[in-house]
């Protein structure tokens, strides 16, 4: 009986341990990606025409999706967005995939991102964002407020309801 308790304390400790480590892993690698103020990585328009990404001149809130063509995910983020098209009129909004410039304007036919009011659109061509964002896989987005600094980021699902929550707080 003594032999069984000793076993499940040292196993009960094992896997705190692990938890633990995991824990102090994922939150020291969100804190070096929250110390980034607005990214300055080179990019390229959907002109050819190589451009840096810079904060906002009108202070406006930014939403910026890192996201695949191909990716369903990222498909029902965007379509969520374009139902919900006037209510990011007040925010700015850059989308910057990885895919070649043809494919960024087939994928415009299908979802036209390029009608909101404030968009960007952009390919990381060296991938320099997904570096320096840190970004292992679409969709990932991060909010910025109107100076440029970062609010939040994730990876996954997020509804136009949250993105336009998150926003209208950086706004007021």
């Amino acid at each position: 009986m003594m032999k069984r308790i000793i076993i499940i304390s040292i196993v009960t400790l094992f896997l705190l341990l692990i938890v633990g480590i995991i824990f102090l892993s994922t939150k020291s690698n969100n804190k070096s990606v929250t110390s980034f103020s607005f990214p300055t990585a080179e990019v390229m328009d959907l002109s050819g025409k190589i451009a840096r990404l810079e904060k906002s001149q009108d202070k406006l809130p930014t939403f910026l999706l890192y996201f695949n063509t191909e990716c369903e995910i990222c498909e029902s983020v965007i379509t969520d967005m374009l139902m919900k098209r006037q209510e990011f009129d007040k925010y700015r909004l850059i989308f910057v995939s990885i895919e070649e410039i043809e494919e960024l304007e087939q994928f415009l036919k299908k979802r036209p991102i390029d009608t909101f009011k404030h968009s960007e659109i952009y390919t990381d061509y060296k991938m320099n964002l997904s570096g320096e964002l840190q970004i292992k896989s679409p969709p990932t987005y991060f909010i910025f407020d109107g100076k440029g600094q970062l609010i939040r980021w994730s990876t996954g699902v997020i509804s136009a309801t949250s993105i336009l929550k998150e926003l209208q707080q950086e706004d007021d």
